[in-house]
């Protein structure tokens, strides 16, 4: 019995068209392109594309029947790059992606990069890149200002003549506006002047709002993955809408559709093979955590107190007057023996020092030669300040003092005073006040005066009458470890530091990180070498 084929003469064709199409290994064009995968890895994308240029995803072009590669050109423009996307939309992954195709494509001798990882430690793995000077995190924040600082000294110093070009990786700008205000100025700096200098800023942004419109505007790539709100976007938001939700995802500068590639750890390491070759770029310079004393530099006459700024160069104190500001423990004596050893490296008809030490942390630290009184209670205290106030009261011009004396200075005669002061919450104000009249003459009298403070309690110590009147004579700052619920100390925003290390700020100047010196372990450093 035959069996009756119920096809249509066209299913029939059909069939045997597809049969011989298979067997010859044959297939038709399809009018449509399959959807972007859910991921592409770094190697199915990266390739050399030229000087500067690295391709991060594919994109997706469907009325052209194309996925193309997307490729980032650091040649247009300035060269900069903003990435905004909500949370988990795959930020720090695309920036990582960012690095890695360039470290790909490039040698050392032709790109580096620093990065600052405010969101976490996702960054971490590229230090093992030969390209990479340094990764600094949230959690430390001394080596965050180390990365602007030698990024700042790169565009200073302009274009390089190796002509090797930098990338500064900016991932959670969020982070790094809320814990650093002080670096924000630093950045829009670095985007402005830094394209003649060779030097790229990528950013990573959570909302295009709190992404400061001078820094906005001066940067080419503006990329976006799935945002929070669609409505936010400023590249379309219609295309916005559009974006699904999975991490990678997003919208190129003219609004087409992407994905970014993923960066794994294996990527990271098949790079670094490849890369063994070639020279490491120079590691990150960071502060030690213990600087000598006897490690300084200086000439003679100048007062140093440690080691720090853009190029790690020494400090020295030049203002009339010093408040060194920190937790207990943070190195505020110190500091203050520092400061007293490069005084008494003076002579004592040049400089003599009253020195109120209530706690004895200074003993023996300066010279009888060099000590016109020292204090450790509050009556030696209070008698010390009142002949001190005396011998200053001497000092003040009359009316007999001639224009040319009061221009030299030369209606007295005598040694400059250094009034130090260790935890001057522990003085009476009393006894502070006898030299208060004379903190605004202090260059016409020959006075300096250094206080060493707790930070508990500074904002509302500052507007008692002795500190308030130092404050009014704009002295160098030292601000140590200290809680950030003390609030803006003097203008600078205090945070966790290690002993010694501090923000240093003086009058017509940007803070600076330094890290003190230490007399006490110098010396004893001597005592057990001598041994």
């Amino acid at each position: 019995m035959v069996e009756e084929d119920s096809r249509t003469v066209l299913e029939a064709v059909a069939e045997s068209a597809c049969l011989a199409a298979q067997q010859r290994g044959q297939k038709a064009r399809a009018l449509w392109l399959p959807p972007l995968p859910e991921m592409v890895e770094l190697a199915g994308v990266v390739e050399p594309m030229g000087s500067l240029k690295a391709a991060v995803g594919i994109i997706d072009r469907p009325y052209y029947q194309r996925q193309d590669p997307f490729v980032l050109d650091f040649n247009v423009g300035g060269g900069h790059v903003a990435l905004c996307g909500g949370p988990r939309s795959g930020k720090s992954t695309a920036l990582r992606s960012i690095v890695a195709s360039l470290a790909a494509t490039h040698t050392t001798e032709e790109v580096q990069f620093y990065v600052v990882d405010m969101g976490g430690d996702s960054q971490e793995i590229l230090s093992r890149l030969p390209h990479v000077v340094g990764v600094a995190q949230k959690k430390d924040l001394g080596r965050v200002h180390r990365v602007f600082d030698e990024v700042t000294a790169l565009v200073e110093a302009g274009l390089p003549h190796d002509g090797r070009h930098t990338f500064f990786i900016i991932d959670g700008w969020h982070a790094l506006a809320t814990n650093c205000e002080d670096e924000v100025e630093r950045v829009t700096r670095i985007v402005a002047d830094g394209a003649a200098a060779g030097v790229h800023v990528i950013i990573s942004t959570q909302r295009w709002a709190i992404l400061r419109p001078v820094i906005r505007d001066l940067i080419d790539y503006r990329l976006e993955l799935q945002l929070g709100e669609a409505m936010d976007s400023l590249i379309d938001r219609k295309a916005q809408q559009k974006i699904p939700a999975l991490p990678g995802r997003g919208i190129t500068p003219e609004g087409e559709s992407m994905l970014w590639c993923l960066c794994s750890a294996q990527d990271i390491a098949h790079i670094t093979t490849i890369s063994a070759d070639q020279p490491p770029v120079s590691e990150l310079k960071v502060l030690p955590d213990f600087l000598p004393y006897t490690d300084l530099r200086y000439a003679e006459g100048e007062i140093v107190v440690g080691i720090g700024g853009i190029h790690m160069a020494s400090v020295r104190w030049d203002s009339d007057h010093l408040l060194c500001i920190g937790a207990h423990g943070a190195g505020k004596s110190t500091a203050l023996r520092t400061v007293l050893a490069g005084i008494t490296q003076r002579s004592p008809r040049q400089a003599r020092v009253v020195l109120v030490d209530h706690r004895r942390a200074h003993l023996g630290a300066v010279p009888e030669q060099a000590l016109a009184a020292y204090s450790a209670s509050s009556l030696a205290t209070a008698e010390a300040l009142r002949n001190t106030a005396i011998t200053l009261k001497e000092r003040i011009p009359g009316p007999e003092v001639s224009a040319e004396q009061l221009r030299n200075r030369s209606w007295w005669e005598g040694p400059e005073i250094y009034v130090v002061i260790d935890d001057a919450d522990l003085v009476d104000p009393a006894a502070l006040a006898e030299i208060v009249p004379f903190i605004p003459h202090a260059r016409d009298v020959g006075l300096h005066v250094v206080v060493a403070h707790k930070s508990g309690g500074i904002n509302r110590a500052l507007y008692q009458p002795f500190l308030a009147g130092l404050r009014d004579q704009i002295p160098a700052v030292l601000l140590l470890d200290a809680d950030k619920e003390e609030g803006a100390i003097c203008g600078m925003k205090p945070m966790a530091q290690p002993p010694g290390r501090g923000r240093w700020l003086e009058q017509g100047t940007e803070p600076i990180t330094i890290q003190v010196a230490s007399v006490e372990k110098a010396v004893e450093r001597e005592t057990v070498g001598g041994k």
